[in-house]
């Protein structure tokens, strides 16, 4: 893996999919690594030769999320460290509070719906941060899809 390519330690922080799956939450599958930051040159480096050598597809690796907007501005306070048996990477991961809102007004915001783990007093949290602390493109938007969200959870119940 990465991590068998690096000397010292070494951070990533995910967003995505892998953001609640790492965190051992029950969501659809995912097949990419979906970067909240664009990782250090060590690590592309790393990732460059895990490509390489194992065969894998460079869109396993998308550096691309790191343009997500959608976020409350103190996001970096509540980042959620993922246990594992790594030697040098550490890897870092929305809390699900942060990846509700990163979902919000966004293209992807249905697959809120679909997650056992996402309950009404979730939304209020994420509802009050929102209101508060919101450094999103639309807090407009991002409320209404929220609202919406609320309202599907409450017809599944």
């Amino acid at each position: 893996g990465i991590d068998d390519n690096l000397k010292q330690t070494q951070e990533i922080l995910l967003c995505g999919s892998s953001a609640v799956l790492l965190q051992d939450k029950d969501f659809r599958a995912t097949y990419d690594l979906d970067f909240l930051s664009v990782p250090g040159p060590t690590v592309r480096q790393a990732i460059s030769r895990l490509i390489k050598n194992e065969g894998l597809s460079e869109a396993m690796f998308d550096m691309q999320a790191s343009g997500v907007v959608q976020l409350l501005w103190d996001y970096e306070d509540s980042l959620v460290t993922v246990k594992d048996d790594f030697k040098f990477l550490v890897v870092k991961v929305l809390s699900v509070t942060d990846w509700i809102v990163s979902k919000l007004d966004s293209p992807k915001c249905g697959d809120l719906i679909s997650c056992d783990f996402i309950t009404l007093q979730r939304l209020q949290v994420v509802e009050r941060g929102i209101r508060s602390n919101y450094g999103g493109l639309s807090e407009e938007r991002a409320l209404s899809d929220l609202e919406w969200v609320r309202r599907e959870l409450s017809n599944r119940e």
